[in-house]
């Protein structure tokens, strides 16, 4: 299971002075996005900008597991549905 956190810089919007936005990407297909702003002028120091990228990681892994587990979910729900409609189905 590959993850990548891809990082671009934004230019400054009316509310921020700085902007990061993070890409979610998870086996080639993105997932979503993190964006953070700061108010005060200049870069993020290296140790936030890595934090950023941690937990953006995180995030995606947590969006993968959360889809996984659905999906889980359902195969099981399908796999009840049909032990149940087999069961019915003997004679008695």
């Amino acid at each position: 299971m590959l993850t990548r956190v891809e990082v671009a810089r934004l230019p400054s919007e009316r509310a921020f002075a700085h902007c990061w936005q993070f890409r979610l990407v998870q086996e080639g297909r993105v997932l979503g996005g993190l964006g953070v702003g700061r108010k005060q002028p200049g870069d993020f120091s290296p140790e936030v900008v890595d934090l950023l990228q941690t937990f953006a990681a995180q995030s995606t892994l947590a969006i993968q597991n959360a889809r996984l587990f659905r999906e889980i979910e359902q195969k099981s729900h399908e796999l009840e549905s049909r032990a149940s409609t087999s069961r019915n189905s003997w004679p008695t």
